[in-house]
């Protein structure tokens, strides 16, 4: 090569520049970046850039990304009753179980209409029976402590006189 005159990096040199390789080292040129265009020349709307490319990278865009539709999920909706009995349930705990009767027939309506209607909310009804139906019991218990309490010490206190007189 060196009795040619030429330096070796030149056109036809064999040299990577002759391949297209030399002239863009980081591929950052326009043939770097497909086209967007359809089979038929149109954009391609369901085109998109890669999200997860770094900043300052080149965007690749892939063209087969919505080619398909993704699965289509449909959710039932959840009981509004179903919500409320166990709100109504929860705060029984505050208020010495008053809202618990709500909340426990809310409840018992609510499974009542999931089971009609399909709606989902069938655990947040069966939580708010069983968080309403405790505190009921609960209350029930402490009242029946406190009247037992009282009766003791009414007793006592009769006695008290009785032996005092």
């Amino acid at each position: 090569m060196s009795g040619s005159g030429q330096s070796g990096y030149g056109p036809g040199s064999g040299s990577s520049a002759d391949y297209g390789y030399g002239s863009d080292p980081y591929g950052m040129g326009p043939s770097s970046v497909p086209s967007t265009a359809g089979p038929y020349g149109h954009a391609d709307s369901s085109a998109q850039p890669d999200p997860y490319a770094a900043p300052g990278a080149p965007q690749t865009i892939d063209p087969y990304a919505g080619a398909y539709p993704g699965p289509v999920v449909h959710s039932r909706p959840t009981s509004a009753m179903a919500i409320l009995s166990l709100v109504f349930s929860l705060v029984g705990l505050v208020t010495y179980g008053f809202t618990s009767i709500v909340g426990v027939i809310l409840g018992h309506v609510a499974r009542s209409q999931i089971k009609r209607t399909g709606e989902q909310g069938s655990g947040l009804a069966l939580a708010g029976l069983i968080v309403g139906y405790s505190v009921i019991g609960l209350v029930v218990v402490g009242v029946a402590i406190y009247f037992v309490l009282v009766v003791t010490a009414l007793s006592q206190s009769i006695d008290t006189i009785s032996q005092a007189a």
